[in-house]
């Protein structure tokens, strides 16, 4: 039996976490080792799939 196709709702925080990286020229590798996770926690963050985390903001807000 297969699960129903879920529509993916893009969580605030994902798509302000978009738009940061986007507007500072970060790519993921370089955001993930600036909030010191793994590149996969932070596709996670990306992709809504799990909760935020409010130390990576901090972070990414404190990166030049």
């Amino acid at each position: 039996m297969t699960k129903p196709a879920r529509k993916k709702v893009q969580s605030p925080f994902a798509k302000n976490l978009k738009s940061i990286l986007a507007e500072r020229g970060l790519s993921q590798k370089a955001a993930a080792e600036i909030a010191n996770v793994t590149p996969a926690t932070l596709n996670d963050w990306l992709s809504g799939s799990v909760g935020s985390a409010r130390s990576f903001v901090s972070s990414i807000a404190s990166s030049q």
